[in-house]
């Protein structure tokens, strides 16, 4: 069984559509319940559509490189999205604030705070003019999330 997958995709927001195809092969390969393959895509979605929208400037082309790995081992799905746009460190971001209400609350951040709150751990690191971010989910024998 192949333990990686990787996918590489431009910066442009139709590229999102590649994701579930990607996510669905995953979860079927490692016999993953259709409720965590939903919540992994929400997840990677929200990470992609921050490079896409924010890593490169406006009409630069660039590319963001996802690569899933399976670490049974461990049980755990690791994420890791790499892009060359420019430094951006979502885990130095303060969560969002939200007991406030959707009129008070400032815009953004909320994709940030979804995907520390669904993953098990969020590291990021910039070297060699890269941004990589590596995302992780602990799922149980039972395929369920932990």
């Amino acid at each position: 069984m192949d333990n990686k997958k990787t996918l590489v995709l431009n910066n442009q927001l139709e590229e999102i559509e590649k994701l579930p195809v990607l996510l669905e092969e995953v979860c079927s390969q490692w016999q993953l319940p259709v409720s965590v393959e939903a919540s992994l895509n929400l997840v990677l979605e929200e990470a992609v559509v921050n490079v896409i929208q924010y890593a490169y400037p406006e009409g630069e082309e660039g590319t963001l490189t996802i690569e899933v790995e399976w670490k049974a081992e461990e049980n755990i799905l690791q994420f890791t999205l790499s892009d060359g746009g420019k430094p951006f460190d979502p885990t130095a971001v303060p969560d969002a604030d939200t007991s406030l209400s959707v009129e008070e609350r400032p815009i953004g951040g909320l994709g940030i705070f979804l995907i520390r709150q669904m993953m098990d751990c969020v590291e990021y690191r910039y070297y060699n003019n890269r941004n990589t971010l590596v995302m992780q989910k602990r799922i149980t024998t039972e395929g369920k999330q932990a």
